[in-house]
Parts: C-alpha cells; sequence; structure tokens
C-alpha cells in the first residue's frame, strides 16, 4: 500500500498561496472529469451530468491531477476519492477510502505542490434532537463520527458530511487554514 505524502511544517507557508489550475480526477482507465461540481462532466454532478461524468462516474476514481505554475502535479489514492478545491487556502480537501486512511479520519488537506498538508481529525460526536413527544421539547442525543462521507463547496465555503448512527450525516463547515471546524449546515437521513 503506497503511503500518503506528508509534507513538512516549513514546506506549508510556501505552498499554500500558489495557484491550482484544471483540477480534475483521474479513473484507473485514465479517464479525468473536474472536480468542479458546477460542470456537467464532474462525476458528482447529480442528474445534469454529461454520458462522460456518468463514464467517470462508473469507472473507479483513484486519483487527482492539476497544474500549478506550469507544472502538472498528480496524487494517487489505492481507493475512492472525493474532492474539492477550497476556495479560501487553495488547497484541495480530499476524502479517501479506508485503504488510504481509517475512519473517522479518513480526510485530508493537500498543498498545491501534491504533500498533504494535514489529516482532518473529525470532531468526536455530533449532536441530534429528537422530537419524542408532540409538545415536548426535544431530546438531545450525542453520536460519535463514523467517518467522512462528503466534501462539498458551498458559498466559498468547505463542508464535509459527517456520518453517524449508521445511516444519518451531518454537512459541517470546515475552515481548512485554520483547522477548525465551523457550524452545523444541515443533518439528514441517508
Amino acid at each position: 500500500m503506497e503511503k500518503l505524502p506528508f509534507g513538512r511544517p516549513s514546506d506549508r507557508i510556501e505552498t499554500m498561496n500558489l495557484p491550482i489550475n484544471n483540477l480534475r480526477y483521474v479513473t484507473t482507465d485514465g479517464l479525468e472529469a473536474p472536480v468542479d461540481r458546477n460542470s456537467p462532466d464532474c462525476p458528482f454532478h447529480g442528474p445534469g451530468r454529461t454520458s462522460h461524468g456518468q463514464r467517470v462516474a462508473n469507472s473507479s476514481i483513484r486519483g487527482l491531477r492539476w497544474e500549478t505554475l506550469g507544472a502538472q502535479r498528480e496524487l494517487k489514492f489505492n481507493g475512492g476519492i472525493i474532492a474539492a478545491l477550497d476556495p479560501k487556502s487553495g488547497q484541495i480537501v480530499v476524502k479517501v477510502s479506508a485503504n488510504d486512511l481509517p475512519e473517522p479520519n479518513n480526510a485530508v488537506a493537500v498543498n498545491p505542490d501534491a504533500t498533504i498538508d494535514h489529516q482532518i481529525l473529525v470532531p468526536p460526536q455530533v449532536k441530534r434532537a429528537i422530537q419524542q413527544y408532540p409538545g415536548k421539547a426535544p431530546v438531545e442525543r450525542e453520536h460519535p463520527v463514523e467517518g467522512v462521507s462528503e466534501v462539498l463547496v458551498e458559498d466559498q465555503r468547505i463542508i464535509l458530511g459527517l456520518d453517524f448512527a449508521q445511516e444519518w450525516v451531518e454537512r459541517r463547515t470546515y475552515d481548512v487554514a485554520k483547522q477548525l471546524w465551523g457550524e452545523q449546515v444541515l443533518q439528514y437521513r441517508k
């Protein structure tokens, strides 16, 4: 199993502000598709995706490729991935499979030079309010986070989906540069 290329702390300052261009998924078959979910060729675009996006979605996505200052960069993984480019830090956030990192901390922030800046440590628990009886206040329950299942960009913010209670997801903002969790955006049942 190939090890992920974690960078040294001294490398972080030098690589953080390099531009990432043409970020795309790469499959084991050599197919490529944009990571940007607004592109209909993105394999995670949804029902409106193109036939090419569908072919990539049906293939084994095992890598990312991009350009930084004219140099092509590539990062390969041992299992399936979902990625997004953080508009604030300029880093790539990647949800990886258990073949690369065990759950629950199965996401990383990648520098423009293709080194891993940091492993994203999930909060230990999420809270869910449960309405038990009509007219009574909801009861709040805590659940351990089981892993990261989604990576999104909404309103110029990175949002990660945190799995819990086997069938629930909490979407929460994450500040990549500060490595801090923010507000809950949504909770839903899968």
